[in-house]
């Protein structure tokens, strides 16, 4: 995350992601076990649902990375671990703003 966000709007960042952490996992719990869901009429809805909750949330933290684009020096600071040199391949599981099952939903503008 940019370490230069005001205070409120990081904490609404964080808020967001959460949130959309939050509709994620209630999708895969949909998609993966079935089971204990049965109470609800119409699956494929809730399901849709859920789809635009993410693209809710997705689209807000979208908003906020674009308003406060993260500098190219900021970001290799992030990738590069003090003391170390930076590897010519992405190092699985590294630091980013959206991230998912080891993929990398989105970062901040480069310049």
């Amino acid at each position: 995350m940019n370490p230069n966000l005001p205070p409120h709007i990081a904490a609404i960042f964080k808020e967001y992601l959460g949130q959309r952490d939050l509709a994620v996992a209630n999708l895969q719990v949909y998609l993966k076990s079935m089971t204990g869901i049965g109470e609800h009429e119409n699956i494929g809805q809730s399901i849709k649902n859920i789809i635009t909750e993410i693209d809710k949330y997705d689209s807000l933290l979208k908003t906020i990375m674009d308003m406060y684009p993260q500098s190219e020096e900021e970001a290799k600071k992030e990738e590069t671990v003090e003391g170390s040199t930076p590897s010519p391949m992405p190092a699985v599981g590294k630091k980013t703003d959206l991230y998912e099952d080891g993929v990398e939903l989105g970062s901040f503008k480069k310049y």
